[in-house]
């Protein structure tokens, strides 16, 4: 597959490991049940210019991409979206994303021995 749009390895890690992101206690929210994802200001900035960048792709170039990217990226854009509206800034400075692909990149090398 092309990489047809440059994203950052840790954020396009991320986005394919949703589920290693750290999240809040449910309920942590009143009236709202459920937990959220936990991010700093610098992944949001992050996300918000990734789905921009996706959403500024024209049709014209999208009859061009392969089924499979269409539904790469598409899937890339649901989940930074869904980052986006699950989540709840702290205020640590950094990147919880950054931190956390270190994490999955170290858990990969240890399965690939």
């Amino acid at each position: 597959m092309n990489k047809r749009i440059d994203i950052p390895a840790h954020i396009e890690l991320c986005l394919n490991h949703v589920d290693s992101l750290p999240l809040t206690d449910p309920g942590i929210v009143p009236g709202i049940p459920g937990s959220f994802y936990i991010l700093e200001e610098k992944d949001r900035v992050d996300l918000t210019k990734l789905v921009e960048k996706i959403d500024l792709i024209s049709e014209k170039e999208l009859m061009t991409w392969t089924e499979d990217e269409k539904a790469y990226y598409s899937r890339i854009l649901q989940r930074a979206d869904r980052l986006l509206k699950q989540s709840l800034p702290t205020d640590a400075t950094g990147s919880v994303l950054e931190r956390v692909a270190k994490e999955i990149e170290k858990q990969e090398m240890d399965l690939s021995l």
